[in-house]
């Protein structure tokens, strides 16, 4: 027998626009809740009372997962729009399908990268340089419909 002929796109971690879309708004919301109810209800919880404070304030961990989660909020509303543009269009282009994938496994990946390792880290650095070419490449797909 032989094997027969892929047909779906061969782009590891593909996604369409809207799936794109909605992973981006869905990490977004996680990373958010995350940090507001992990942290902050501690925060709440201990207030006034500093000693039982002080492994939250200090915390190198805690510290850049709030830096990743303000990083990511930067970035998930500029992504998920154009995804969602993208998605109305209904479009096959394989430039946006390039640049959907390049951009949300970056945006996810970074977010995990620094809370996991800190930054300045090559993992974390590198899922950056993900996002910003997955941008790119949607930024120019956006610009040649709209020129």
């Amino acid at each position: 027998n032989r094997p027969t002929k892929r047909t779906t796109n061969t782009i590891m971690f593909s996604y369409t626009p809207l799936q794109g879309a909605a992973l981006v708004a869905g990490h977004s919301t996680l990373t958010r809740v995350f940090v507001s109810f992990g942290l902050r209800t501690a925060q709440f919880l201990f207030k006034g009372n500093e000693k039982a404070l002080e492994p939250f304030e200090n915390n190198s961990y805690i510290k850049e997962l709030q830096k990743a989660q303000i990083n990511e909020s930067e970035y998930a509303g500029l992504i998920v729009a154009m995804l969602l543009f993208f998605a109305t269009k209904e479009t096959t282009d394989e430039t946006v399908a390039l640049g959907t994938s390049l951009a949300v496994t970056g945006q996810i990946g970074y977010v995990w990268a620094r809370t996991a390792l800190g930054y300045p880290a090559i993992p974390a650095i590198s899922m950056a340089l993900i996002r910003y070419g997955g941008l790119g490449l949607l930024s120019y797909s956006l610009y040649q419909m709209a020129f």
